[in-house]
């Protein structure tokens, strides 16, 4: 190795030049140290790097590397140690030190949240680690590399394997954390592990799920698991999670349902009633008991309710009453699930009385469908969003929605284009401002002037580095903005894809007009075509005069929030598990419930569903 060089990076290390700043790690990622090289700790590195300039051998020169490039790491300086690892020839490397050499590239690329890079470098090479640390090492930054692209099975199984090798490397719970993050797409074609702990581990969950699924008794499940199972370290987690089913418990019988079922939101309320009363006709056992929170105060309805003794309460619908429905009732004995956002929550204290009375909250919010749309445009690889937004309070917010959740996805670019407008002539300029077709059109007059007597044939182009469009509007807004952007874009370029909220669908009120031809948009379940329940649907629009898909989207809430109330603190152990609503997939992440949609074309006289989509939500939505 060039004296200057070594020189260089001696001076780089005395400097201490640090790494960029990382990006917040997912919270089922936690970095596990493991001693690798321990014997690097014996020196500085600007000590090894002087011995790799005076080694009398190659091999000897890239160990001392090695040994410098393990200390930077050691200390944090994974700027100074990627310098020197892109400076040693893995061909002089003794194949143990090879092995060690993949590993610390490994954990410079876990640092930089390089996913795929750490798992390409460690497959096929944790079983040649003859020392028990490296190999659990090797698995800890798999797992970590697995759990933040979502494949949170794998990284159970490797924590459970790293658990062989070092036992204290891994707490159990940490392994159940992972467990309980598994979606049911990922036990498809699942064989059952030949070790007996990983086999306990993971059956427990897959039992689990399909329990919830067929609403068959859990209890049973867990208690046939126990018997299966006596000596497994799950055993402790079923006891801290599931103790109140292991308990007798006494069947669900009675749901209060509070609801503004006269006044100013009785359209409202009486589309969510009759979502519930769908829900009730599959479950005969219940009983509910409707109150009307337009006509009972908040004080009344908290007597009626401590007398009533409900096993369940869903509702509210008002934002106001669910607050003020808190403040009355700090506890309460029974599951409760309102049907709007969680407030704002204060102290500690709050959050823990919160938790302590059972409160969900299971909110149709637009935030939840902005969200949607970031993750799938990443998903799909689009890299420069650009959005549409009415300039009102929620436009904005809306767009500020998008950006913070797109921010926090692994993405290159960052940043978020967005055109906001008031009136149809904003929308027009809006579009060719932010499709770049008014400076287009700017330059071409400049060349024009001073071409003088010239004539100069040219053509406005729009921009090339939008690759998709996103409309946060309504049906009436989507359908000017849809031409405006068709006819901004240059005749030369390939078409931007076009995606908006549910928002842009109505119903029967205008879905055949081609103004929204090609326009994909987020949508629940019940309102596209061929769902199992699409006929319940026709009818229930057909006896409701004057209903629209808006009403139709609040009954599917009533309905799934009758269904889910029983099961709620069942979901909230297995946030993975998804409920299949009318509203959406189901989960509970933080005592919310979250949907994930899905997707439509509008195609010249019909609606399509989009196929091939396997859209599921990031990783860092499931952290509020």
């Amino acid at each position: 190795m060039p004296k200057k060089l070594i020189a260089c990076l001696i001076i780089f290390a005395v400097a201490g030049c640090g790494s960029q700043p990382r990006q917040p790690q997912p919270e089922l990622t936690p970095q596990v140290q493991t001693p690798v090289l321990t014997e690097a700790a014996a020196r500085t590195p600007a000590d090894w790097l002087a011995e790799a300039e005076q080694a009398a051998t190659p091999q000897a020169r890239q160990y001392a590397l090695l040994l410098a490039a393990a200390t930077f790491q050691q200390q944090q300086n994974w700027q100074s140690s990627a310098a020197v690892l892109a400076q040693i020839n893995s061909a002089d490397l003794a194949p143990k030190d090879w092995r060690q050499f993949r590993l610390l590239q490994a954990q410079f690329a876990a640092h930089q949240q390089q996913w795929a890079e750490v798992l390409e470098l460690l497959d096929h090479l944790t079983e040649q680690f003859t020392e028990r640390s490296e190999r659990a090492q090797a698995l800890a930054l798999r797992a970590q590399a697995a759990a933040a692209q979502g494949s949170y099975l794998k990284a159970a199984l490797w924590r459970i394997e790293q658990q062989r090798y070092q036992s204290d490397s891994v707490a159990n719970a940490a392994i159940w954390q992972l467990l309980q993050q598994v979606p049911p797409q990922q036990w498809r074609d699942f064989k059952r592990p030949a070790d007996s702990i990983s086999d306990g581990w993971t059956r427990l969950v897959q039992r689990l799920h399909q329990t919830l699924s067929t609403n068959t008794d859990i209890a049973s499940t867990l208690t046939e698991w126990q018997q299966s199972y006596p000596d497994h370290p799950a055993q402790a987690i079923v006891e801290e999670h599931f103790a109140a089913w292991l308990e007798p418990r006494s069947p669900i019988q009675q749901v209060a349902v509070l609801l503004p079922l006269t006044g100013p939101y009785a359209s409202q309320g009486n589309a969510v009633r009759d979502g519930t009363i769908l829900a009730l006709l599959k479950q005969p056992q219940l009983q509910a008991t409707f109150i009307d929170t337009n006509t009972t105060a908040v004080g009344a309805i908290a007597e009626e309710l401590i007398q009533l003794q409900p096993d369940m309460v869903v509702g509210p619908l008002l934002k106001e009453q669910v607050q003020a429905l808190l403040d009355e009732m700090p506890t309460a004995q029974w599951t409760h699930l309102f049907l709007n956002e969680q407030p704002p929550l204060g102290d500690a204290e709050v959050a823990t009385s919160s938790a302590a009375r059972s409160a969900y909250f299971f909110a149709l919010d637009p935030e939840t469908e902005v969200r949607t749309a970031a993750d799938l445009l990443f998903q799909q690889e689009f890299s420069r969003p650009l959005l549409f937004a009415p300039a009102t309070g929620r436009g904005e917010a809306l767009v500020d929605t998008f950006t913070q959740h797109w921010q926090q996805l692994p993405v290159a670019n960052p940043d978020v284009a967005a055109g906001f407008y008031r009136t149809t002539e904003d929308m027009k300029s809006s579009v060719q401002l932010n499709l770049g077709v008014q400076d287009s059109e700017a330059r071409i007059t400049a060349v024009k002037n001073a071409a003088g007597k010239i004539i100069v044939e040219a053509e406005p182009r729009s921009r090339a580095d939008v690759d998709v469009i996103y409309l946060t509007g309504g049906a009436d807004q989507t359908k000017l903005l849809k031409p405006f952007i068709d006819v901004t874009i240059s005749p030369f370029a390939e078409r931007i894809p076009v995606y908006a909220s549910s928002a842009s669908h109505v119903g029967q009120t205008g879905i055949s007009e081609n103004d929204l031809d090609q326009v994909r948009f987020s949508e629940i379940p019940w309102l596209l075509p061929n769902h199992p329940q699409r006929q319940q649907l026709n009818t229930v629009l057909k006896l409701r005069d004057g209903w629209g898909y808006s009403h139709a989207r609040l009954a599917a809430m009533g309905h799934d929030a009758l269904l889910l109330s029983p099961q709620l603190q069942a979901l909230a152990q297995l946030p993975g598990y998804r409920h299949q609503g009318l509203s959406g997939a189901l989960n509970v992440v933080n005592q919310r419930i979250q949907r994930q949609l899905e997707w439509a074309t509008f195609n010249q006289h019909q609606v399509v569903p989009m196929q091939g989509i396997n859209y599921v939500p990031s990783p860092s939505w499931n952290r509020r």
